[in-house]
């Protein structure tokens, strides 16, 4: 637990950099763009109701979700540098892991962020970069829950309730990895020594 705590410490800088960026963009719409003229609304791709360019709570939601999704990230690279002999393969592994888990979520929240209605941004929360994605174009990631009976509102919450979700199941994944490694330690430990 004291490496988990000590890595994401260590990676915080980078997390609250493109955090701190969403929450500066946010704020820029929330003051309506301080007067800009054409205000800080875009049509979506559909030409349906105008939505803000950026939401404003871009930066409280993708906070939760950077956060547990690097927790989760370096869950598994410290497991598998306890099953590796070599760091090489402990980080192909972790890569690999990481890469396959992110990218078929990521593949799957992107695609039905837009096709399906309220369910779709809950499903886009579930990876950082589809999550920036839906804050970032909220009008062509969100499409079908922005066309439909709920618009803007609905397509919010549904993503906020999403990195909830999303945030919780990162959280449970760290734990069970964590409570694995220390159940099996010693005969991880005794394994790679050469006993039995």
């Amino acid at each position: 637990m004291g490496k988990l705590r000590g890595l994401v410490a260590y990676l915080l800088p980078m997390i609250l950099v493109p955090v701190g960026t969403l929450l500066l963009a946010g704020g820029y719409v929330l003051a309506g763009g301080f007067g800009r003229s054409g205000g800080v609304m875009a049509a979506p791709v559909g030409m349906g109701p105008s939505v803000p360019v950026i939401l404003p709570e871009a930066g409280l939601v993708a906070l939760p979700v950077l956060f547990t999704f690097t927790a989760f990230c370096v869950m598994v690279g410290l497991q598998w540098s306890l099953k590796s002999r070599g760091t090489l393969s402990s980080v192909v592994a972790t890569v690999g892991v990481v890469g396959v888990v992110g990218g078929t979520l990521g593949l799957c929240g992107w695609q039905a962020g837009s096709s399906i209605g309220v369910v779709g941004p809950v499903l886009s929360a579930l990876t950082p970069v589809t999550l920036a994605y839906a804050v970032v174009d909220p009008g062509s990631s969100m499409l079908e829950t922005l066309s439909g009976s709920g618009g803007l509102t609905a397509a919010r919450a549904s993503l906020a309730i999403g990195a909830v979700i999303s945030s919780l199941i990162y959280m449970f994944v760290v734990y069970g990895i964590r409570a694995n490694m220390v159940r099996n330690f010693d005969f991880t430990v005794r394994r790679l020594a050469g006993e039995r």
